[in-house]
């Protein structure tokens, strides 16, 4: 006998947002900074919730490219 499947309800979903940077490191090296997350809400939810997790992303990835930039790569 197989386990049954947990269904979610059919108002559930799963978002996913991301942001990546590619910064030029000079003579013809770049960085790559990527930031990815997801996250399940209502249906109705939805926009909000990728608009907030994009937020997050963006502001991970720019926080770590400015580190970079004061490292001097």
């Amino acid at each position: 006998m197989q386990p049954s499947k947990i269904k979610k309800p059919s108002n559930i979903v799963e978002v996913a947002r991301s942001f990546s940077y590619k910064l030029n490191a000079g003579n013809y090296e770049s960085r790559d900074f990527f930031c990815s997350q997801k996250a399940e809400c209502r249906e109705e939810e939805a926009e909000e919730v990728s608009d907030r997790l994009y937020a997050f992303c963006k502001a991970q990835v720019l926080k770590s490219v400015a580190e970079a930039k004061k490292e001097k790569l």
